[in-house]
């Protein structure tokens, strides 16, 4: 766990330097790119869920189930058929 650390702590003292080797107006020009990069990514999430909010107009009606639809065929445990079958084929 130790290594771990050391290394993450390196490369940070690593991409320290280089941050600081870089001249001032360069450092405000990425620190200027990243804000408006997270401003975009963050005005984009937020249009998004107003968005799709916005198109559910619909309210869910939650109640009691009456019946089941015609449509909908239900299916018995083809195993226990055949194990019913051949019980019977058994019995004289």
């Amino acid at each position: 766990m130790k290594k771990l650390q050391l290394k993450i702590n390196h490369s940070i003292e690593k991409l320290e330097s280089k941050w600081n080797a870089l001249p001032v107006k360069q450092q405000h020009q990425f620190t200027k790119g990243f804000f408006i990069g997270y401003a975009v990514i963050t005005l984009f999430a937020i249009f998004s869920v107003w968005f799709t909010s916005g198109q559910s107009w619909k309210i869910l009606s939650i109640g009691h189930i009456n019946n089941i639809p015609k449509d909908i065929r239900i299916q018995t445990n083809t195993v226990q058929n055949s194990v019913i079958q051949s019980q019977q084929k058994v019995s004289p």
